[in-house]
Order: structure tokens, then C-alpha cells, then sequence
């Protein structure tokens, strides 16, 4: 009967602080986010895909070059297949 009641305790304690431990992690993940939106909502002139810093804008810069790569050996590929020597 004693374990009974020692495993209850110990059931509703440990479901009444996960329920506060989740509670605050969504808090702060809400937090969080209204930052970052408050963030990317100010009008200065950047644009949005480069707000985040030097990491956008290495990431952009590498799509733009990868894709003028790939844009440029379609077009070598095609003038190959038209004018076979």
C-alpha cells in the first residue's frame, strides 16, 4: 500500500514539472520567434534573404554562381550538339 502511494507521488510530481518545463520551452521558443519576425519586419533596405548575415549572403552568392555555371555549360553543351565538328 506505501509503494502505492510513494508511486503516485512520485507519478504526479513528475507530470506536474514536465508540464511547467514544457510550458516555459514553448515561452521561449515564442519569444524567439517574435525577435527573429521583428527582425526581418524592419524596413531598412536589406533585402529579406540577406538579413540573417554573412551566412545568406555566402549562401546567395553561391546559388547565383553555381547557377550561372550550370546556365553556361547547358549553353556550351548545346552549341556542341548544333555545330559537331
Amino acid at each position: 500500500m506505501n509503494n502505492s502511494k510513494q508511486f503516485a507521488r512520485a507519478f504526479h510530481r513528475y507530470y506536474s514539472q514536465s508540464a511547467t518545463t514544457a510550458e516555459t520551452a514553448v515561452g521561449r521558443k515564442i519569444q524567439k520567434l517574435r525577435e527573429t519576425q521583428r527582425k526581418f519586419g524592419i524596413d531598412d533596405g536589406t533585402p529579406v534573404y540577406i538579413k540573417s548575415g554573412i551566412s545568406d549572403k555566402l549562401l546567395y552568392h553561391t546559388t547565383l554562381a553555381l547557377t550561372a555555371i550550370g546556365l553556361g555549360l547547358s549553353f556550351e553543351t548545346l552549341y556542341r550538339i548544333t555545330f559537331k565538328d
